[in-house]
């Protein structure tokens, strides 16, 4: 693939889109022209094409069969541990808070204190302590509905569920009746919260981020978007703590050896100021 300084018009925008994804063209398979019309993109690291020995149709000459290999990896996802408690800051005593935060003498406390960072320590010290003691605990327990399910599309499944039970047991014509109304309710009504859903978080990508990724992963079926093992070319680590020692290490490399007179350069294969913006921003606000 030529670079997109070489790719006129809509060549450039591919070689471009090659290097924001991180797509390889593992195609190399000519054909009798020798040249290669039919690309094969991934960012799997362990993917081949091959001519193929077999063919279904008639072969055409211009288009090879090809024949793609993929070694799957057995990859295991970041372990998260869901019995993790939470501070409910809705239940904390927000009087006794007060009380003692006025009750503390600040200049006793950072007395003997040299510079800023021991204060700032001793000064988060002093709020954790309190927060811990004012602020109760809760269990996070782990969502049984899609993120788009809001508490009346919830309470009217239970009460479905409810009923269904209820007719299993004793099987009365007029529970099932219920139950077959109820449940077409429960259908229409979920499409109507789905819309909804989709709707809101098209309307606020820019603004709130975290909702489209609950979107996705429950789309996935994921409990955690991380790999359970990462590594920064050097370390390698496979806790949550590790792993985010590995990213700010890195990123602190970069902030560290950057000065007011370096200027950011782009690589020559990719050229963001040639990507026009509307041509990204629609495909992203639309999810369905």
């Amino acid at each position: 693939m030529a670079s997109g300084n070489q790719c006129p018009g809509l060549g450039q925008l591919l070689c471009d889109f090659l290097h924001v994804a991180n797509f390889n063209q593992l195609n190399h398979v000519t054909n009798i022209r020798q040249k290669i019309l039919d690309l094969v993109l991934s960012d799997l690291p362990y993917c081949t094409v091959s001519a193929a020995q077999d063919s279904l149709t008639k072969i055409d000459p211009l288009h090879p069969p090809l024949e793609a290999n993929i070694s799957i990896v057995d990859s295991k996802d970041l372990n998260i541990n869901s019995n993790n408690r939470k501070l409910n800051y809705y239940k904390a005593d927000y009087e006794a808070i007060r009380g003692a935060l006025s009750g503390i003498d600040w200049n006793s406390e950072l007395a003997e204190c040299t510079n800023v960072n021991s204060m700032v320590s001793i000064f988060y010290a002093k709020l954790n302590e309190i927060i811990n003691k004012y602020v109760p605990h809760k269990k996070s327990g782990e969502r049984h509905y899609p993120p788009w399910f809001n508490k009346s599309l919830t309470r009217m499944l239970k009460e479905k569920n409810n009923i269904h039970s209820r007719f299993k047991k004793y099987g009365n014509p007029m529970d099932k009746l219920e139950f077959k109304l109820l449940s077409k309710r429960c259908s229409k009504f979920a499409k109507v919260c789905y819309n909804q859903y989709i709707t809101d978080i098209e309307s606020k990508i820019s603004k709130n981020a975290k909702n489209f990724w609950s979107f996705v992963k429950a789309k996935r079926d994921e409990k955690s978007f991380y790999p359970g093992l990462m590594t920064d070319g050097i370390s390698v680590s496979s806790d949550g703590d590790g792993i985010c020692n590995l990213f700010a290490s890195m990123f602190s490399q970069a902030y560290d050896s950057a000065t007011s007179d370096d200027k950011f350069t782009l690589s020559s294969g990719l050229r963001t100021q040639d990507l026009p913006r509307y041509y990204y921003l629609g495909d992203i606000l639309r999810i369905k």
